[in-house]
């Protein structure tokens, strides 16, 4: 008969010595390790991976179907991706796809495309692979046609494809998908995430700021700018801000780009994003400085 998840967790500890207490320290209780060993408790995704990793194994020795078909625990790894992809985490997220393929839950369905999706971002960002990264998104989309989609992983595919094209520096082919994402937001505003839809017209901006469209660009941060408002939410406000302060000074509005970089100064400085607020603060003082040797 398999072993259990805790009958697992508990030979393991005990082969290396680790007492409850000590393998508890720094992450659960040590009542917590207990129930898990005697099958009384069965650990969140996040739990269990610290767990692993104290331990020196992977979280994959510890599966079980019982405990890999429960939802929360489905949902657990899907709040661990959102997180390193935030964080910009290409290792952790590699790490996880890596360890989750092969689970029964993640190996059809919606599920899969979602780990797909997620293994596709690594395969750009980490490997450099952009073709393979673009042909495992493109198999995450739930339809052929850009035009016939209509799902929010939908969205996200073509706003992380935007995303690859203009960092592959193809700005046409970015502003394509990041389009069609935001055709899908509007159509579809019931199910769209506020701060996916603040994405997706930053990075919209970002790539006509980079085809020299200045005023199309400008426009979708005053939606963005106007949504962060309406939905009291400061994400990516600062960067919004700045992103309009340089399409003015492209298109020679000095003044008000100046302005719009102040605002983004104040907002950095209450976020707390001192890089974001040193990098901005150096831009003024060199673009001030060139503008005193013309």
């Amino acid at each position: 008969m398999e072993e259990t998840l805790g009958e697992k967790l508990k030979s393991l500890r005990k082969k290396l010595q680790i007492s409850q207490e000590a393998l508890a320290k720094g992450i659960c209780t040590q009542s917590e390790i207990s129930r898990i060993e005697n099958n009384n408790n069965l650990p969140s995704y996040q739990i269990l991976s610290r767990l692993a990793q104290k331990l020196g194994v992977r979280i994959s020795y510890f599966k079980d179907d019982h405990l890999t078909h429960r939802g929360d625990y489905v949902d657990e790894v899907k709040h661990q991706l959102n997180i390193a992809r935030r964080e910009r985490n290409y290792d952790l997220i590699q790490t996880i796809v890596v360890s989750e393929k092969d689970v029964p839950a993640f190996k059809s369905g919606t599920n899969k495309k979602y780990l797909d999706w997620h293994k596709g971002i690594a395969l750009f960002h980490k490997e450099q692979k952009l073709n393979e990264a673009i042909d495992v998104l493109n198999n995450c989309l739930s339809r052929n046609r850009l035009s016939d989609l209509h799902t929010a992983l939908d969205m996200n595919v073509l706003n992380s494809l935007g995303v690859l094209y203009r960092n592959a520096k193809k700005p046409y082919q970015a502003k394509e998908y990041l389009q069609h994402s935001r055709e899908i937001a509007v159509t579809f505003s019931e199910f769209r995430e506020p701060r996916l839809y603040i994405k997706i017209l930053y990075n919209l901006s970002k790539a006509l700021t980079d085809l020299e469209e200045h005023i199309e660009s400008v426009n979708f941060c005053d939606e963005a700018i106007d949504y962060c408002i309406k939905e009291e939410d400061m994400f990516l406000l600062g960067e919004l801000h700045y992103q309009v302060g340089r399409n003015y000074i492209s298109l020679g509005r000095e003044n008000e780009g100046i302005q719009y970089w102040g605002k983004a100064l104040n907002v950095f400085e209450l976020q707390k994003k001192d890089f974001l607020y040193n990098m901005v603060q150096q831009e003024i003082e060199h673009y001030r400085n060139y503008k005193n040797l013309i």
